[in-house]
C-alpha cells in the first residue's frame, strides 16, 4: 500500500485508523525558521487522528512494547538561494537523542533558485519499550541563513512485537 503524506485529512484518518493500535497523524502547516548550525525540534500540534492518545505535544510516546513504523514529512519554504553543496537533514529522534539521532534523511540542495523549495520525506521501523521511550521530528540544515520549513507531518502506527 502507498501512503501519500500530503493525502487529505480525511484519507489519512480512513488509513490510519484501520491499522489500529498506536496508530497517529500530525501536522503543522504553519512555517517555522530554522537557523543555521542548530538542532530545532518541530512543533507537529494538529492532531489528525490519535487512535490510543499516545501522540501528545509534538511528541509520540508509545505504551505498548514493540516496533513502529513512523513516517515524516516537511518543505522548505526558504525564500533565500542555497548555496552548492548545502545539507538539509530531518531527524526522527528516539528519546530526543541528538545528534546520536535514530534515523536521517538528507537533501544535498544544489543552487535552488530564489523562493527554493523542496522536501524531505523519512519513514523507518524502530524499536519502543513500551514505557519510556518517545520519538520526535528535529531539522537542520548548514546554509549560510536562517531557512523556513512547513507542511511538517509526523505519523506511526504499531507493526510488530517481534522483530519485522
Amino acid at each position: 500500500m502507498t501512503l501519500a503524506l500530503n493525502a487529505s485529512s480525511q484519507d489519512i484518518r480512513n488509513i490510519v485508523v484501520k491499522f489500529g493500535q498506536g496508530a497517529f497523524f500530525a501536522h503543522h502547516a504553519a512555517t517555522i525558521t530554522v537557523a543555521t548550525a542548530t538542532t530545532l525540534k518541530l512543533t507537529v500540534d494538529t492532531e489528525i487522528v490519535d487512535v490510543c492518545s499516545w501522540f501528545d505535544d509534538s511528541l509520540f510516546t508509545p505504551k505498548q512494547p514493540g516496533y513502529y513504523l513512523l513516517f515524516a514529512s516537511l518543505n522548505v519554504t526558504s525564500d533565500t538561494d542555497w548555496s552548492d553543496g548545502k545539507l538539509l537533514s530531518m531527524f526522527i529522534r528516539k528519546n530526543a537523542a541528538t545528534p546520536a539521532y535514530v534515523a536521517k534523511s538528507g537533501v544535498v540542495v544544489a543552487g535552488h533558485p530564489t523562493s527554493a523549495s523542496g522536501g524531505i520525506t523519512q519513514i523507518v521501523i524502530l524499536e519502543a519499550n513500551g514505557t519510556t521511550d518517545n520519538f520526535d521530528l528535529a531539522v537542520s540544515h548548514d546554509d549560510d541563513s536562517t531557512i523556513g520549513v512547513s507542511d511538517i507531518a509526523f505519523g506511526g502506527v504499531f507493526v510488530s512485537y517481534n522483530k519485522p
